[in-house]
């Protein structure tokens, strides 16, 4: 997933987690770059140097103020969290990269992977101000859930999102996430209390919907 050179766009049904975490965590390198990508954006693994850049996006106060957890982030955090999140297959993250430029201007994320029910939850931002407005998480969230349903063997898909955060419910909805309960009160980590949504969407509907 890591090589320069090389692409793969084809969905090969579900292919050995394992292998596919191997690159996710750059030690594959024979594994493409640009794992999924669409006519907006395309997406490739998290690295271990993008630390800064995730940093820097998740301090971003129109970002953080869509999270449970208000603290800012730090450099040494974060490097902890590839290495215990990331390179330990908890989580599978990944850039997004704006086309045709390539520039990276956010990141999206299954985590709380769990084989056994065929379960992770989703989270999408977009980093750079100018990037917004442009439908970029949408395609994000299409191509992430897409990847896994079909190459993570995923049959349920949920995201939880606080209900004043607008963009993100449209770009859910746009692909086929919907609304199965509310979570009234959230505590956030500043002591904040905020209303958030569960929502989901399944293989069955992906494939159906």
């Amino acid at each position: 997933m890591t090589t320069d050179d090389s692409r793969d766009n084809s969905i090969a049904g579900q292919q050995d987690p394992a292998k596919i975490a191997g690159s996710m965590n750059g030690s594959s390198e024979e594994s493409p770059k640009i794992l999924t990508e669409d006519e907006r954006i395309a997406l490739r693994a998290l690295r271990l140097s993008d630390s800064a850049l995730i940093v820097r996006w998740r301090n971003n106060d129109r970002v953080r103020q869509n999270y449970i957890y208000q603290e800012k982030f730090t450099l040494e955090g974060q490097e902890r969290y590839f290495h215990t999140k990331v390179e330990t297959k908890e989580v599978f993250q990944f850039i997004i990269l704006e086309k045709p430029s390539l520039r990276p201007v956010g990141s999206c994320v299954l985590s709380d992977y769990d084989p056994a029910a065929g379960q992770a939850e989703c989270g999408v931002f977009i980093g750079e101000d100018d990037a917004t407005g442009r439908r970029y998480a949408e395609s994000a969230l299409r191509l992430m859930n897409d990847y896994g349903f079909d190459r993570l063997g995923l049959s349920r898909i949920i995201a939880r999102v606080f209900t004043d955060n607008i963009g993100s419910i449209t770009a859910s909805r746009r692909v086929g996430l919907r609304t199965i309960d509310t979570l009234p009160n959230v505590k956030r980590t500043d002591g904040s209390v905020k209303d958030m949504i569960l929502i989901e969407i399944t293989k069955d509907e992906r494939d159906h919907g």
